[in-house]
């Protein structure tokens, strides 16, 4: 696909928090793009920072909840320990980290409930708990957030924080 790009022509790359939207430019410029300009800190950035956005009037896919902080808050305090996955449907590494958190979900069953919660459609949740790229994880105890971590993690490293936990 980048063969169909032409290298004297303006490149703008963005993603939602420009860790991916990073690789891309360098790789473009490795390949002698010049002039690439990379939203750094991404999307989720430029709404924290109050700037407009337009929109696509398509739909985006999203098989989860959306909630509202109420609702959240409820989800967060009527259960002892929650782990939240925030995700996106059209994120690689989401996709990779799925059978991870089912797994998590399987194996932690009545002793932590595991909640994957869609940035896109939830993203008042997402900025009120400081979550800047996705995967990102944070776990809930007694409704309070008691750790969190941003980009893949291994079973077993994500079983062992649970299990401090409990």
């Amino acid at each position: 696909m980048v063969s169909l790009l032409q290298k004297d022509k303006t490149i703008l790359i963005y993603c939602l928090s420009g860790s991916r939207s990073s690789v891309s430019a360098n790789y473009l410029s490795r390949m002698g793009f010049r002039k690439i300009y990379n939203l750094q800190q991404g999307l989720m950035d430029w709404n924290r920072q109050g700037y407009a956005l337009e929109k696509s009037s398509q739909a985006v896919a999203s098989a989860g909840t959306t909630y509202t902080q109420q609702s959240f808050d409820r989800l967060l305090m009527d259960n002892k320990l929650v782990l939240v996955d925030f995700h996106a449907v059209w994120c690689a590494p989401c996709k990779t980290m799925s059978p991870v958190i089912d797994k998590v979900s399987s194996d932690f069953k009545g002793k932590a409930r595991v909640e994957k919660v869609d940035v896109e459609a939830n993203k008042a949740i997402a900025i009120s708990y400081q979550v800047e790229s996705i995967p990102g994880f944070v776990l809930f105890k007694e409704g309070k957030k008691v750790w969190s971590h941003s980009g893949t993690i291994s079973y077993n490293d994500l079983a062992m924080v649970i299990k401090k936990f409990l």
